[in-house]
């Protein structure tokens, strides 16, 4: 009981005080953060103190549910895990696709009523979170709970239009007096430049991006202060950005303090969607919008050029239980130092390029190993001039003479910055000045294909498997994993371009250097050539000598007998 002696008040008065009190007693106790209660995929999201956390799910997975709450209990300093300073103001900001999801959906999850639904308990008589089993046959009677962050405490909005509920700041004071009032909330659209130089406690992206700069200028915000990003998404196959963040929380699964996590909101697991209508839902969808809808699956074969390709099939080596799914898998003890033989034939392609110089190494090994294209190595420098690809080539070349070298000829006959000479006459300049040549070609290229519909049919069969007897099945194509890292990279995010209308046949001009590299040497039809080695020369060579030096010493021998005739 609430002590009021010492207020100098009437009986009414401090009757209407104790009123007060206790609505804001009941409305604290039912306030929307006191009764949300996590999923066991969200509480983990909640817990987790990395500094990317990516909720990628379906759709009603519960994903958004889970990263508003987040940025409710930052701003008013109620954490459970204690992931935010409380003992002054954040800035918190949270950027949408376009500004109409401002006031669609970040208004109404964290400033509206109705976030989830509520119910009284029939034995303890409070209100808690409606439960779908607990409560079924009571739909009637539930309520929308209050809102995440209660008019209370809004201190003061900034609109940009108010009738939309599109705002750009929200001030918030969590309680009067505490050390966090003052705390900014401020909302952006992705269509815009990404906001620069102020620091931010916390990030929330809600669903895609138009600009996927914002993601690499957003991290950067929060050096200052050791903040975190949270990302709420539906699994959008065309954003590159979410992919790297996807491939780097999958690298980093197993260290003890990841930068990034990944996790998994799923439609047909929401129990507080009612069974039948998920029944009913998932019935309607095709398999593919199902990976994508339910289960928050990247859909990327319909995006990607070369959903065929896939690391478990095309790396080298691979084991099955210790033993090697076929001989050639087993010519590998030491990767990294790893030279084709001297009786394999090596081509080399080459994008030459400022922003990223790139160039793919290929062997063909003879025929009696088995009919197999091997990229075994690659060059990838970034802010790359021509200089440096040459001394990398020769680095990695190792004193072998490929067969021939290709290049993409467009690129390389633009002259470089500064530079009156095009970037394929410095680049022979530079091979014969460190003794690289090929055998066709001596210091000069090929040019690689023009045709891109036609390189990528090309690859795209070498990425087929084929039975190669005794049941084992295998493409043409294969690569040393441990060594073509970039090249990996990039058959996993070379992308078809996405538009309006869908997806058409044009691959997007991004994360395709060693793919053009790729095509440029498969457009070729390399083969395994027989050339003879040092040894082989010097065999030769003796055995012509050999074969001179008895012909003369049989003509010798016939001049001898005429010269001694009967006279």
């Amino acid at each position: 009981m609430v002590d009021l002696s010492h207020i100098p008040l009437d009986g009414e008065a401090k009757r209407q005080v104790l009123r007060e009190l206790a609505q804001e007693l009941l409305e604290r106790r039912t306030a929307g953060l006191a009764l949300y209660r996590p999923m066991p995929e969200q509480e983990r999201f909640h817990a987790c103190p990395a500094k990317v956390r990516v909720f990628r799910g379906g759709v009603r997975s519960g994903k958004s549910m889970a990263c508003y709450a987040e940025v409710a209990r930052a701003a008013l300093g109620q954490d459970p895990y204690g992931k935010y300073p409380t003992n002054r103001p954040l800035d918190i900001w949270v950027v949408c696709y376009e500004e109409s999801n401002i006031g669609r959906t970040v208004w109404r999850y964290l400033f509206c009523p109705g976030a989830y639904w509520i119910i009284e308990d029939p034995q303890t008589k409070q209100l808690r979170a409606w439960d779908p089993v607990l409560d079924a046959g009571r739909e009637s009677e539930r309520m929308p709970a209050r809102p995440f962050i209660p008019e209370r405490c809004v201190r003061t909005v900034a609109w940009r239009f108010k009738k939309d509920r599109i705002f750009s700041s929200v001030i918030i004071d969590p309680a009067p007096g505490h050390p966090m009032c003052g705390t900014t909330i401020r909302a952006f659209s992705s269509g815009r430049e990404p906001p620069q130089s102020d620091p931010v406690d916390l990030v929330m992206i809600d669903e895609d991006l138009k600009q996927e700069a914002f993601v690499p200028e957003l991290i950067s915000r929060l050096a200052d202060r050791g903040g975190k990003l949270i990302w709420a998404v539906f699994p959008h196959s065309k954003n590159n950005a979410l992919i790297r963040l996807h491939r780097q929380a999958e690298q980093e699964s197993g260290l003890p303090n990841p930068s990034v996590v990944e996790f998994r909101g799923i439609f047909s697991a929401n129990p507080y969607l009612p069974e039948e209508e998920r029944r009913r839902t998932l019935a309607l969808w095709t398999e593919e919008e199902r990976k994508s809808r339910d289960q928050g699956e990247f859909a990327l074969d319909s995006v990607l050029v070369y959903p065929e390709f896939s690391p478990s099939v095309h790396a080298l080596p691979i084991y099955y239980g210790g033993t090697p799914r076929h001989p050639i898998d087993s010519l590998f003890p030491n990767v990294m130092a790893w030279m084709p033989p001297q009786d394999w034939t090596i081509y080399v392609a080459i994008d030459p390029g400022h922003t990223v110089g790139a160039a793919l190494f290929i062997a063909i090994p003879p025929p009696e190993v088995g009919d197999f294209i091997i990229a075994y190595d690659e060059v990838y420098i970034r802010n790359c001039d021509v200089k440096q690809m040459a001394q990398a080539i020769k680095r990695k070349l190792q004193g072998r003479r490929p067969e021939a070298f290709y290049i993409d000829m467009q690129g390389a006959r633009v002259s470089t910055a500064g530079v009156s000479y095009t970037a394929i006459k410095l680049l022979e300049n530079y091979f014969r000045e460190l003794g690289i040549a090929s055998v066709r070609t001596g210091s000069g290229f090929y040019p690689g294909s023009t045709d891109v519909a036609g390189r990528i049919a090309e690859v795209r069969d070498t990425l087929i498997t084929r039975e190669l007897g005794g049941g084992v099945y295998m493409p043409k194509f294969l690569y040393l994993q441990a060594r073509c890292p970039n090249l990996e990279r990039e058959f996993l995010s070379y992308r078809k371009r996405v538009g309006r209308t869908g997806v058409d046949d044009t691959p997007v001009a991004a994360d395709n250097h060693l793919m053009d590299c790729l095509g440029y040497l498969i457009a070729a039809h390399p083969k395994h050539v027989v050339r003879p080695t040092v040894a082989d020369q010097k065999e030769r060579l003796r055995k012509e000598l050999l074969n001179r030096s008895k012909k003369q010493r049989r003509k010798n021998v016939r001049l001898g007998v005429l010269g001694g005739g009967s006279p």
